[in-house]
């Protein structure tokens, strides 16, 4: 059980002002992504940190349920770690773990915090999670959508102070406790004894401890909020920041972008004519985005963001929430996720993300080689997946609950016939020449790999030579496996 920071409000204003904010920010060209890269030392320190914390936690604790968990955590952990689900480089880990630091150091009360540490994960989710072992995880997708060092600050504080109440593994031994009491095994017993509606009477008595511990969560939320405006106090971040990441974090169930992919534009090329059944369900109507806003609010986890910004503004004298812009300096920060997180997608097979979050970002940056390329790698491989019979190991079946762009890439590759996708990803190439050229520097690793795949579509006597330079130039090559099992 995670105690996790995913927060929403009825902030209205606020939605229509970031989607703004969002558009001017990013309407520009030229941004030059590089992937980040594995600090592999960072890696090893961080490995170290959490099995010393497991082996001092693990000799104190008592109960084979307890213990079984605790194993299971830190397994959990050093696996994701070890499979690179986490961001160990100077720009993400670096930045937040300083910002971690900063704040311990400022409240020299709390101790047995020396261990603590935030690993970033190349998740879209806008989430960030305390596990209890002084471990904090921090995805990408909340990261690219705040605005300033001031947002992150607060985050880190209620994710530490969930630490410092030691509120995961006290819920988490709280409820081993209880389904070890006698309370509950007499409880479980008396309802197999009925006579009749034993299954009716047992989900009753589920939702009604479903409800206790949601109200015990919400407890537990506004307990965290609270403790981390005491920790910044000492610090010279500003306070009223975690009003507007509240905020922020009300529209997160929304994509950060508000545009429309026109696919048909994007596709349309000489050499076939793009057929606009391809966009379409089966029953012969077009994808709407609907909203069911009764449905998103009935799956909130969390208290009303409404109320807790009430109490923070109540209790500590905050400043109402107010309209606010990006600060320039912590613009490259949501920039680099936005690019990270595609790169993420595109070397664990998520094709159909890269070619929806890759149109839409080219909107802001249309001479972008990374870009392009990724789009490109991402018809090549779906075409090739879609030959081999292994689609759908890449690509889901299109579904309504996804957003109206991601469900229609998806109905457009679920209803494409393997002859027109192949002429599909060849025009996509043909527009974009920088992607068929063979010749690129230690800085262009995915316009090589595009090029190789290029290659390959057209089953060219240039293959094999091509593939020879990647494996020269990019001996640590993040397409390096793909390469070596490719026939």
């Amino acid at each position: 059980m995670l105690i996790s920071l995913i927060v929403k409000c009825s902030r209205s204003f606020f939605c229509f002002s970031f989607v703004l904010l969002s558009a001017s920010l990013f309407a520009q060209s030229g941004y030059e992504y590089q992937p980040s890269q594995q600090d592999e030392s960072k890696l090893a320190d961080s490995k170290n940190k959490l099995d010393l914390w497991q082996k001092e936690q693990y000799k104190e604790i008592s109960g084979k349920d307890y213990k079984e968990f605790h194993k299971e955590r830190h397994e959990h952990l050093v696996n994701k770690i070890e499979t690179g689900y986490y961001i160990y480089d100077d720009f993400f880990y670096v930045r937040l773990n300083k910002i971690l630091q900063k704040i311990i150091a400022s409240n020299p009360n709390y101790t047995n915090l020396d261990n603590t540490e935030i690993l970033v994960e190349r998740s879209v989710v806008p989430n960030a999670a305390c596990y209890g072992n002084g471990i904090m995880v921090f995805n990408l997708g909340l990261i690219s959508r705040l605005q300033n060092d001031d947002q992150l600050a607060f985050v880190i504080s209620h994710e530490l102070s969930h630490q410092i109440l030691n509120h995961v593994d006290g819920s988490v031994k709280n409820k081993i406790d209880y389904l070890d009491s006698k309370e509950y095994k007499n409880k479980i017993k008396s309802i197999k004894n009925l006579e009749y509606n034993n299954n009716t009477v047992y989900e009753s008595f589920l939702l009604d401890l479903s409800l206790k511990s949601s109200g015990r969560t919400r407890q537990k939320e506004r307990e965290a909020d609270s403790l981390a405006i005491v920790l910044l106090q000492n610090t010279n971040y500003k306070l009223n920041e975690s009003l507007n990441l509240l905020a922020i974090l009300d529209i997160s169930d929304e994509p950060k972008y508000a545009d429309t992919i026109d696919y048909k534009t994007q596709f349309s090329a000489d050499s076939y004519e793009f057929q606009d059944a391809w966009l379409l369900k089966r029953n012969g109507l077009a994808v709407q985005q609907e909203y069911d806003q009764e449905l998103i609010d009935s799956l909130k986890t969390h208290p009303d963001c409404d109320l807790r910004i009430s109490l923070l503004e109540k209790n500590f004298k905050l400043p109402p929430l107010q309209k606010h812009e990006i600060e320039s300096v912590f613009k490259e920060v949501t920039i680099h996720s936005d690019f990270e997180l595609i790169h993420s997608d595109l070397l664990d097979g998520r094709y159909g993300r890269v070619i929806e979050n890759g149109f839409v970002l080219q909107n802001y940056y249309p001479d972008n080689d990374f870009l392009t390329a990724a789009i490109g790698i991402s018809l090549a491989e779906i075409y090739f997946a879609q030959k081999n019979h292994s689609l759908r190991q890449f690509v889901p079946l299109p579904d309504d609950d996804y957003n109206m762009n991601y469900h229609r890439i998806l109905l457009m590759i679920n209803n494409i016939r393997l002859s027109d996708l192949k002429k599909v990803t060849l025009a996509y190439y043909n527009k974009n020449e920088g992607i068929k050229s063979t010749s690129h520097d230690e800085q262009n690793e995915h316009l090589a790999y595009a090029s190789y795949l290029y290659l390959k579509l057209k089953n060219s006597e240039l293959l094999e030579k091509t593939k020879t330079d990647y494996l020269t130039l990019y001996p640590q090559g993040f397409f390096i496996n793909k390469l070596k099992t490719n026939k």
